[in-house]
């Protein structure tokens, strides 16, 4: 499940 992983360390970064 990359796709959930990177989402998450994205928001992590710039949550909205």
């Amino acid at each position: 499940m990359t796709f959930l992983t990177q989402i998450s360390k994205s928001v992590q970064r710039h949550p909205f």
